[in-house]
């Protein structure tokens, strides 16, 4: 073979292998166009992705991003459904998005676009390992004709006709969401040169749920003709509702809230209500940093710290908690009045009682309370409800009441509340019988026999 024979041999083999190589990762790679795919529709309030992604691929929540280049279209904060979580090599522990979702992103418009130019950052991988780097998509999506009250046109007068006014559900339009186990977040879109008052919010939910009291921002001062000096709130708000749940599983739920708002120099709306159906997911379905991430870092209530702690910590962990909270209810006030009698236990040994026995009794007593503090607590936590929620039912609560009131009436000496004398006798002679305490029934009876 001559050398010119060799080297066109070498660049045969060369151009194969790189033709073979090409067409292996054709056929690995897929482009990212390919594997996340979506399509784009809007209405009034907001502009919507709907993903259909290929099987064996996701996408990161963290990584997405929006924003708009066209003049007088706002864009706000996204709102996500609840993803899967998922421990990435990459970036650790992140929730992502499989197969088919959507995303609603919330706008404002005061120009009259008849569409909006989106860009889209998104990232994603897929289960084999690869990843592919952060994309930058352009999608232009159609919005719905604009009303007057849109395109930013003058605020009627107190007189004006009432034909260009918004009906109150599109000028008030709410939206409710779980980000934590034992919090709802209850959002409004505000219709522009529309406002809600602070004080007129009311939440409400059917199901086996007990709100707590809901937690605002402040708002703008305004001095209202109908109520004088109040707070309202302009474009967007949201509440934020403690709960607590009568199950750790899923639930499904009704949220109703009511509201009350006004038009700027025009008129105000009656009170009314808006209802959203909602699965509130099972406590085991939130992660263990759903407490702290959806909160931004800000500050935890104790009761979202006992759940983390409940739902994620070990059973062993819990045992422990348990049994140390029955340490800590023995030496609460409302075990002294059993003080005397752990000291006739003591002193029924009769005699010097030595100190190790002492102590080793009322160790024995303690450790006797608190093993059946231990119990009832995890009675209680293998039940899957709260106590708690059980008793602050008005019925209970009226119930306990009246049953202290009476006993407050017995100790003015209205009446005198005592045992029956059979009762009384035949515990009196129990405990005459009883000599001397002992750590067991094992040990009574061996000293019995002696």
């Amino acid at each position: 073979m001559t050398t010119r024979h060799f080297w066109l041999a070498l660049l045969a083999a060369v151009s194969l292998l790189t033709g073979v190589a090409s067409v292996a990762q054709d056929q690995d790679v897929i482009p990212p166009e390919q594997v996340f795919k979506y399509t784009t529709a809007s209405d009034a309030q907001k502009i919507y992705l709907k993903f259909a992604i290929l099987d064996g691929y996701y996408l990161y929540r963290a990584r997405f991003g929006f924003d708009t280049s066209t003049p007088g279209v706002t864009l706000s904060a996204p709102e996500f459904p609840r993803g899967e979580i998922h421990s990435d090599e990459y970036f650790g522990e992140q929730e992502i998005y499989r197969g088919k979702f959507e995303i609603a992103i919330p706008y404002r418009r005061s120009s009259a676009a008849s569409s909006a130019a989106l860009e889209l950052r998104l990232q994603g991988c897929a289960d084999r390992g690869l990843c592919y780097v952060p994309q930058s998509w352009d999608a232009a999506v159609g919005l719905p004709a604009a009303s007057p009250l849109r395109l930013g046109a003058a605020s009627p007068t107190l007189g004006a006709t009432t034909d260009d006014l918004l009906p109150a559900e599109e000028a008030f339009v709410m939206n409710a969401r779980f980000d934590k186990p034992n919090e709802l977040t209850v959002g409004w879109q505000i219709a522009p040169n529309y406002y809600l008052y602070r004080d007129k919010f009311t939440f409400t939910v059917d199901g086996k749920v007990e709100l707590g009291r809901a937690a605002l921002p402040k708002g703008k001062a305004h001095h209202d003709d109908n109520f004088g000096d109040v707070e309202v709130f302009y474009d967007y708000v949201e509440a934020k509702v403690p709960f607590s749940r009568a199950s750790p599983d899923a639930l499904d739920v009704v949220v109703t809230g009511g509201f009350q708002g006004c038009k700027d120099d025009s008129i105000c709306y009656p009170p009314g209500e808006q209802t959203m159906s909602l699965v509130l997911p099972a406590t085991s379905d939130f992660p263990a940093s759903a407490v702290a991430s959806s909160s931004g870092g800000g500050p935890v209530s104790e009761q979202d710290k006992y759940v983390d702690r409940i739902v994620n910590g070990s059973w062993w962990t819990m045992i422990g908690v348990f049994f140390l909270a029955g340490l800590a209810l023995s030496l609460t006030p409302c075990v002294l009045p059993m003080v005397p009698i752990l000291s006739s236990i003591i002193a029924g040994q009769g005699g010097t009682v030595s100190t190790s026995r002492g102590f080793l009794l009322s160790l024995s007593y303690v450790l006797g309370m608190a093993a059946t503090y231990t119990a009832a607590g995890a009675l209680a936590a293998l039940a899957g409800g709260q106590i708690q929620a059980m008793f602050q039912k008005p019925w209970i609560v009226t119930l306990f009441a009246s049953v202290f009131f009476v006993l407050a009436l017995g100790m003015f000496g209205l009446f005198e509340l005592q045992m029956p004398t059979a009762i009384q006798t035949r515990l009196s002679q129990l405990a005459d019988k009883q000599k001397a305490a002992r750590f067991s029934a094992l040990e009574s009876w061996a000293r019995s026999r002696r």
